[in-house]
């Protein structure tokens, strides 16, 4: 809906009694290196790519060791091959990697400088709406990823019984954690 609502704002005709808001960005300095983007005609700034990319890269580090610090497959895994404090420095080396990766991308961002443009009212309307669905279509990808998790982890002894043919008691699964209280349904 947000989606369509942004669409609507955005192909509103701009007339001279719009109202005006002055915006700020970050904007790279004039006569940067450019490239083009595969598969469009787009010229992306060098400087730019490059301070995207390190705080994605730094991002994507910082989930890893969600990953491996709580209660997944992966945190089983590397805690049975380097034990609790072999566990403890990875993590430990892979937030380091990602601070690292952070204070790289705030290193070649400072090139970067504020400008200063005039946007009409319902762009900026649109933009925000179309902020907010993708803020909450990734929030949801990410709860269900986070709940799948959690929940793959406590059924999974429930899981191995039945793949190896025995039958499902009830009164077993009503006797595993988190199943409190669900006996009279």
């Amino acid at each position: 809906f947000w989606i369509l609502m942004g669409l609507f704002f955005f192909s509103q005709p701009r007339d001279s009694g719009d109202m005006v808001i002055t915006l700020s960005f970050l904007a790279v300095p004039e006569g940067c290196h450019t490239f083009v983007l595969p598969g469009t005609n787009w010229h992306v700034p060098v400087q730019s790519a490059v301070f995207g990319a390190l705080l994605l890269t730094s991002v994507g580090a910082w989930y890893l060791t969600y990953l491996l610090s709580y209660g997944g497959s992966l945190e089983r895994k590397m805690w049975r091959r380097v034990g609790e404090g072999g566990h403890a420095f990875v993590v430990g080396c892979v937030q380091v990697a990602a601070l690292g990766l952070l204070i790289g991308a705030i290193w070649n961002g400072t090139g970067l400088h504020w400008k200063q443009t005039k946007v009409p009212l319902h762009n900026l309307f649109a933009v925000v709406l179309w902020f907010f669905a993708i803020t909450v279509i990734a929030a949801s990808f990410i709860v269900r990823h986070i709940l799948t998790r959690k929940a793959k982890h406590k059924t999974g002894d429930m899981e191995k019984l039945l793949d190896q043919g025995h039958p499902l008691d009830l009164n077993q699964l009503l006797k595993e954690e988190g199943m409190e209280g669900m006996e009279g349904l």
